[in-house]
């Protein structure tokens, strides 16, 4: 209405256009861009109740013109070809205008239907095609919009109504011959995410670990195996070998590429769009899965995947992630595509020579992979996570292949009988460094339990769970929603468990080989005790046996080393000695306070450097606890004193007779001490475990050396135990 305004002002049309004209011109640009009916108010407040037909000009009809004409100028002679070359264009959408355009060849306006218009396109790729697959649908409600439109205006007048030649437009995109010839999946793709885990991040569910990523694809891989073994069986093959192999190989100085490659059942297009690239569907809940892999509501097939959220592990590896698939079904297409978490659009191309299964390509930084790859103390590495042997999984870094540790070996003796799943095996490592966290492996995949490895009942006795191998083809182990942890503080079957495990140790009791030559320090993890002998056998500080040895008296053996040679010299002074070994706790500042100076009745011999290191001088031991001993006798090489005036009927004690044994006494020992049988600090062994400790052991609290001896008096323990005992036995 104003013109161009600027350093010198342009005006619109000559100074004899009206200013209603002026409007009127306006209004059929502006409509371009709007809804034509929103056009219709300012209309009649400019031209009143002619604003259908004002001034005789149709103006509605215009509007109608201008907007087809757009948009059916859409072939490449829209394009100048010389401009093109010449510049760059500005922004990528753009640049995706002008590559649609090109692509479309022609519009052809004469065909047996006198109002269609034909469009001749040739998409080279599935954005393409979509693109303008939406235009041509853009323009076709264009037409019926239009056409009502028309009709609604010009309806009053009784002859010569504006109308347009065509109502309808199609194109070559559906036609069978075109869909035939190309190499991509027609349509739209993105990557989606569910609307119930539309919160999710990667860092939150997996802290950033790339060793999680490479569990989440195994475990994908390996369950894809486990349902083509399903499939050949039902076909008949016995000469399928299901294989996934999983490389790291070096790109450049700062980029590698992960690699893992299955020879499973792969995946249909369907899978694909519905459940592999939206995140929180699985194809595992639906009709489709469940008509082949299941019979009578009951898996056939042991699978761990559940949520649909593996594939967000994956990018804890790399930013892209580049797959190949071709479906077991007859006859599948060979799919490919790159996708990450940000695009908006995904590119499925078919490609050719390409076995069924599955391939994932991941590229990551030197920096990963020294993450992925360092050692961490005592924690699973990222070959570990797969436990099983069928499929086969082989792991290979920068070409070497890598053996996985096989830290993790269930045993048929270790099981116990569920409701719920189909088995449950246990067993504790032989050798564990350190206290490490608990490992579950469900359906031959590796989870940690992080921190929820103590069994959860009235007792000190057993320090952790064991690990724990479950077979369970049902998918009813509650496991978090990132697989690390059981959403529950205890196993569904945390009782049967621990009931077997204290039945384990009695087993392994029972069967111990132990001299009463020989004290040592006896490595029965995971159970938390400490071993009284006596001269006809042993026992444990467990309350169990603590409580109906009360008339015993307890000697405290400190020695240097980690067992005591010749202790029948101690033990045959007195029938009712228990030795009470411990072990290098001299070395410890905590170790020399409670053990030189106990805060009880004691009677101690004590070698003479050390009471000169820990009395005589102002370090280690308080005042109030040297106000306490009082010396006895000493000797070149001994001081013996009681603490709290406690006075000792041993003879062992006696100078004279002490003498007679020292030349014989094994030299690690440091201290000999009698101490009220109170002052241990014994352990509860709680419900379970002391009911079945009365069960197989009763009051013969006091276990033989000789094995044979053990079986007379624990019959019903050989009996019921024997297969426990099995290994045992073999290994002493």
């Amino acid at each position: 209405m104003k013109g161009f305004i600027g350093k010198e002002t342009i005006f619109f049309g000559d100074n004899k256009l009206e200013e209603q004209d002026k409007q009127f011109v306006g209004i059929i640009a502006r409509s371009h861009g709007m809804k034509i009916r929103d056009t219709f108010d300012y209309l009649k407040d400019i031209a009143y109740n002619a604003w259908k037909q004002p001034a005789g000009l149709n103006i509605v009809y215009l509007m109608v013109l201008l907007r087809l004409a757009d948009y059916l100028q859409i072939e490449k002679t829209r394009i100048d070809p010389t401009l093109i070359k010449l510049k760059t264009f500005n922004s990528p959408l753009s640049s995706k205008e002008h590559k649609m355009h090109m692509v479309i060849k022609s519009l052809t306006f004469k065909n047996d239907d006198p109002e269609l218009i034909y469009v001749t396109c040739d998409p080279k790729d599935a954005q393409m095609y979509v693109k303008i697959q939406e235009l041509i649908r853009d323009i076709q409600h264009e037409f019926d919009l239009s056409w009502a439109i028309l009709g609604e205006i010009y309806g009053f007048l009784p002859k010569d109504k504006p109308k347009i030649k065509f109502r309808r437009i199609d194109s070559n995109l559906e036609h069978s011959s075109f869909l035939n010839k190309i190499k991509y999946v027609p349509q739209k793709i993105n990557f989606e995410v569910n609307k119930e885990l539309s919160k999710l991040l990667v860092a939150p569910l997996y802290g950033d670990n790339p060793i999680y990523g490479v569990r989440e694809l195994v475990q994908n891989a390996t369950d894809a195996c486990k349902e083509r073994i399903k499939i050949e069986n039902d076909k008949g093959n016995k000469n399928y070998n299901p294989l996934v192999e999983v490389s790291i190989d070096k790109i450049d100085e700062e980029n590698y590429l992960f690699k893992i490659k299955d020879n499973g059942k792969g995946m249909t297009l369907d899978e694909i769009l519905n459940y592999f690239l939206s995140v929180g569907s699985s194809f595992r809940k639906t009709l489709e899965w469940k008509k082949e892999f299941t019979n009578d509501g009951k898996s056939l097939v042991n699978r761990n995947g559940k949520f649909g959220i593996g594939v967000l592990a994956a990018f804890l590896l790399g930013d892209q992630i580049s797959v190949k698939t071709k479906s077991v079904k007859y006859n599948s297409k060979t799919y490919a595509f790159e996708t990450n978490l940000n695009t908006d659009f995904i590119d499925i191309n078919t490609i050719e020579n390409f076995e069924i299964g599955t391939e994932i390509a991941i590229q990551f930084s030197k920096s990963m992979l020294d993450q992925l790859t360092k050692d961490n103390y005592n924690r699973i590495k990222w070959t570990d996570w797969y436990i099983g042997k069928n499929p086969l999984v082989k792991y290979t870094l920068l070409g070497e292949i890598k053996e996985p540790n096989e830290f993790f070996k269930p045993t048929k003796q270790r099981n116990i009988k569920t409701k719920n799943y189909d088995e449950v095996q246990w067993f504790y490592p032989k050798e564990t460094i350190g206290f490490r966290d608990a490992f579950v492996a469900c359906n031959d995949i590796v989870i940690t339990l992080e921190g929820n490895s103590s069994f959860y009942y009235n007792s000190n006795v057993i320090l952790r769970k064991p690990d724990i191998s479950i077979l369970d083809t049902q998918g009813k182990l509650p496991l978090s929603l990132n697989r690390n942890r059981l959403e529950s503080m205890m196993f569904p079957f945390e009782e049967e468990l621990y009931v077997d495990v204290c039945r384990d140790l009695i087993a392994r009791i029972l069967t111990l080989s132990v001299s009463s030559e020989i004290m040592k320090k006896y490595s029965l993890f995971p159970l938390n005790t400490n071993f009284l002998f006596l001269a006809n056998g042993f026992s444990l500080d467990i309350d169990y046996f603590i409580n109906k040895i009360k008339d015993k008296t307890i000697l405290r053996i400190l020695t240097s080393n980690n067992k005591i040679q010749n202790t029948p010299i101690i033990l045959n002074h007195s029938d009712n000695l228990i030795l009470y070994p411990r072990y290098n706790e001299l070395n410890n500042l905590k170790g020399q306070k409670e053990s030189i100076t106990p805060d009880t009745q004691a009677y101690i011999i004590l070698l003479k450097e050390r009471y000169n290191l820990y009395i005589k001088t102002r370090r280690r031991i308080p005042q109030y606890l040297k106000n306490k001993h009082k010396v006895q006798w000493e000797n070149d090489n001994f001081v013996v004193y009681s603490m709290n005036n406690f006075q000792s009927q041993l003879s062992l004690f006696q100078e004279k007779e002490f003498n007679k044994i020292l030349d014989k006494l094994d030299p690690n020992i440091q201290s000999v001490q009698e101490i009220p049988l109170s002052y241990l600090q014994t352990k509860s062994g709680g419900l379970n475990l002391n009911k079945l400790l009365q069960k197989y052991i009763g009051d013969n609290i006091i276990i033989p050396y000789d094995i044979e001896e053990r079986k007379r008096l624990y019959p019903l323990a050989f009996e019921e135990l024997h297969n426990y005992m099995y290994d045992y036995m073999k290994n002493s």
